[in-house]
Formats: C-alpha cells, structure tokens, sequence
C-alpha cells in the first residue's frame, strides 16, 4: 500500500511540472488510409518515385511503431508537419522525439535530417532546433551515417507565438530515418 501511494504521488508530482503533450498523435499509433501518419502533413503532397513516408509497425522506439522517411537519392527534400500547435506566449516549452537513422548519405548541399519549431513552422521564423543534423559534425560521422534510436531534446522559449508549427524532415540527403515518441510539454 505505500509503495503504491508512493507512485501515485510520483506521478502526479511529474504532471504538475509538465503540460499534457501539444503533439498529436506523437506515438503514431494512428494511421491514415494511405499509411501515413494521422494528424500530420506530409510535404511534398505529391512524392517522387521511391520516396516513402510511412507508418512502420515493425521499427518503434519502445516496441512499438514509429514512421519512417526514405528518400533513395540525396536530391530529395522530405518532411512531416504539424502547424498550428496552440502555445501560450512567453512560456517555456520542453520538445523532444526519438530518431533512428540508417544509410544516410548527404549531398554538398548541407543535406541532413532535423527537427525545426517556428512560428507557423516558418523557417525562417525558428524558434527551437535539434535532430541529428546539429550533432553530426561534432561526431565526425562519415557516410553512409546509421545510429540506433536517439533522444533529442530541447528547452525553448515561445516568444511571443501563440501558434508553433513543427517540422521533422530529410533534406539533401539519401537513407531512412524513423521518428518516434514526439513530444511538446509546456514547462510549469
């Protein structure tokens, strides 16, 4: 009985100093038709040949499904979208998500894979970067690139938004990327 009061007071200590997640759907566990993710954009509407976004049922970050991003050649600008995310101004956000990458090769056109918060998703309005594309030239990592799930995380400021738009994407760049757990928590 008290180890059980104990949980439940850890637990709803935890939810007082975070936010319910702003993130729809972040688990993809739910899937559209086409097999792609529920309550995301996927940009462009119209794919090239070979370029695939879609919800994997066998590769998850815990057991479960995750979706992937293929691009088969380093011209290739892929992503998924989430805008209109509703943020209070001036308050601090906490944004993390899992990737897993394999045979990722980039062109000389800074190809890579982030993730991008804006007003709007704006990018020339960003507000909060991360993703592996920050953190590959401080690993020296030579192509083909291939990394087990990693957590990136980061602690921002909404400024003056009311709305934050999110953007993860394959950019310049050849190989999968599988995303999963997504999370925006509003920090209290």
């Amino acid at each position: 009985m008290k180890k059980t009061l104990i949980l439940i007071y850890a637990i709803l200590s935890v939810t007082t100093v975070f936010g319910a997640n702003l993130i729809k759907n972040g688990d993809f566990s739910k899937v559209n038709a086409n097999g792609t993710p529920a309550d995301w954009s996927v940009w462009p509407k119209k794919l090239a040949k070979g370029v695939k976004v879609e919800v994997d049922k066998n590769t998850g970050h815990n057991d479960d499904q995750s979706v992937a991003i293929t691009n088969p050649e380093k011209k290739y600008y892929t992503r998924i979208d989430q805008l209109k995310i509703p943020c209070k101004p001036n308050t601090k956000y906490i944004f993390r998500a899992y990737i897993k990458g394999m045979n990722l090769e980039h062109s000389k056109k800074c190809g890579s894979a982030r993730i991008f918060l804006g007003a709007d998703g704006d990018v020339n309005k960003t507000v909060a970067l991360t993703g592996p594309g920050t953190v590959r030239a401080k690993l020296k990592a030579a192509d083909p690139w291939s990394f087990d799930w990693t957590k990136y995380e980061v602690t921002f400021n909404s400024r003056k938004n009311k709305e934050l738009g999110l953007t993860i994407y394959l950019h310049f760049t050849k190989g999968t990327i599988w995303i999963d757990d997504v999370e925006l928590i509003e920090v209290k």
